[in-house]
């Protein structure tokens, strides 16, 4: 119940994401991530849980931004390619599959012009430095930026598997996820 330094410790964090896990990138450029792993969100190619900050097989230096979902993990390296790992039994990690990630792969989302991203339990978003907004994941109730079909049945399934980019949504510069929105 009271505040604790990390293991790693230091004051040399640039930024932090949390969810059922813990990620965070130091000002060197390196990520650390340490919390639940059932799903591999942790990066260390394993479903180990870990209590103490381990840093993700990706390894490198140049990291620039990260966010957390519940099992999932997405982050930005300083070249702007977007890179996506954990649950992805929604599409939620935009690699045109269901399949779970236990290490990072990058998105198959063109482009290295990424600069913030935001996760949720089942969804994903991310914005380019053109200000465009890009989702993908579960979209049960238009929480993605598109219509479902049936608005009377918001459990159709019309899940994007890949990041794409919302309609008329144009100068982002923040994006925010929760369960069943995305703001």
């Amino acid at each position: 119940s009271v505040p604790q330094q990390t293991v790693v410790g230091g004051s040399n964090w640039k930024q932090v994401s949390c969810a059922a896990h813990t990620a965070a990138i130091k000002t060197d450029g390196t990520l650390w991530l340490w919390g639940r792993n059932s799903y591999g969100q942790i990066g260390d190619n394993t479903t180990i849980h870990r209590s103490s900050p381990v840093q993700t097989i990706a390894g490198g230096n140049n990291w620039n931004f990260v966010a957390c979902g519940n099992y999932q993990t997405a982050a930005i390296k300083t070249d702007g390619t977007l890179w996506v790992w954990g649950r992805n039994n929604a599409g939620q990690l935009g690699d045109n599959t269901t399949t779970n990630r236990s290490s990072p792969v990058q998105t198959i989302a063109t482009g290295n012009n990424w600069t913030k991203i935001s996760c949720s339990k089942d969804q994903t978003a991310a914005i380019k430095s053109d200000g465009t907004l890009w989702t993908c994941g579960k979209n049960n109730y238009s929480q993605l930026g598109y219509p479902t079909t049936n608005a009377y049945n918001p459990n159709t399934n019309q899940d994007k598997y890949n990041f794409t980019q919302v309609p008329s949504i144009n100068n982002v510069v923040m994006v925010v996820c929760e369960e069943s929105t995305t703001g």
